[in-house]
């Protein structure tokens, strides 16, 4: 029987990034009412996650040819594969066009975690990062009893610990979550804990 899942957020916390967010900077209360947002988990839309074509346009050039620069991290790559008996899934703000689909598995493979995920959930285009991450845990809640979302971003993170109280929310500390979210900010949400970063236990 398929007891336990974990979700995460794939930049930041399996994969490189700068330690901090603009985005959680600047929507530092962005959340706070989702759980009002939908009255029930049935009515968070579903997103279509397949892949779909397309060409990397001149305004995402850069950011694309930066993400071939990124790597998995050492401890994140322990975690992963030491998980036994655990379903693992990725959970992304990742456009889900093929450029973006097919870079991302390559830099996983060359981290060798990438076998150990049994689907990686991309965003499609015109959602938001919040909702899509609230999509694919509400998905994961109906097939495991017990789910853990990891994730670097309070902004989309904690959302899912207010709409879901029995998700462990996992924060993945960096300047984002280390400075503009306080330890007395996160001890609101019973399901949320904070670490520094993951490694193997």
């Amino acid at each position: 029987m398929r007891e336990r899942a974990i979700s995460l957020d794939i930049d930041g916390v399996v994969l490189f990034r700068p330690p901090l967010q603009l985005g959680a900077v600047i929507n530092r209360h962005v959340m706070r009412c989702a759980s009002t947002m939908y009255n029930s988990p049935d009515a968070i839309p579903q997103i279509m996650r397949a892949p779909v074509p397309g060409n990397i346009k001149a305004g995402e050039l850069i950011s694309f040819l930066m993400h071939y620069l990124k790597w998995v991290y050492p401890g994140a790559r322990d975690f992963i594969r030491n998980q036994e008996g655990v379903y693992i899934y990725g959970n992304t703000g990742r456009k889900n066009k093929v450029p973006w689909v097919e870079l991302t598995k390559k830099i996983l493979g060359k981290g060798r975690v990438l076998d150990r995920f049994e689907h990686i959930f991309f965003k499609e285009a015109g959602t938001k990062t919040m909702l899509r991450k609230l999509d694919a845990v509400n998905r994961l809640t109906k097939i495991y009893p017990h789910v853990t979302h990891y994730d670097d971003n309070p902004a989309d993170a904690l959302p899912i610990a207010a709409f879901f109280p029995d998700v462990e929310v996992v924060i993945v500390q960096d300047l984002s979550a280390g400075v503009l979210y306080s330890s007395e900010e996160l001890a609101k949400y019973p399901n949320v804990r904070k670490i520094a970063g993951l490694k193997a236990a």
